[in-house]
């Protein structure tokens, strides 16, 4: 199942890559379970991801894969913090 993840995984980031925007990215596996993982990207704006997230190419194939999935995915936004 990991592997499946895994793979998966690294065919969604390869889509992502080419969408206008997207800066970078990055995977982390939790250590006691290597089926749970956190996919953090960075983008140059929020409507980039938004357009990325509801695009077809995306949501065709997180169709594709949802059924694989031990639990639906959690979204959460987050900036730079700044030093005042």
């Amino acid at each position: 199942m990991a592997h499946d993840a895994h793979y998966h995984n690294a065919k969604l980031r390869s889509l992502a890559t080419v969408q206008p925007g997207y800066i970078s990215g990055q995977t982390m596996v939790n250590v006691h379970n290597p089926n749970e993982m956190i996919i953090i990207s960075t983008w140059a704006s929020k409507e980039d991801w938004n357009n990325w997230y509801g695009s077809d190419i995306r949501r065709d194939y997180y169709q594709k894969i949802r059924d694989a999935l031990e639990a639906d995915e959690e979204i959460a936004f987050y900036s730079m913090a700044t030093m005042k």
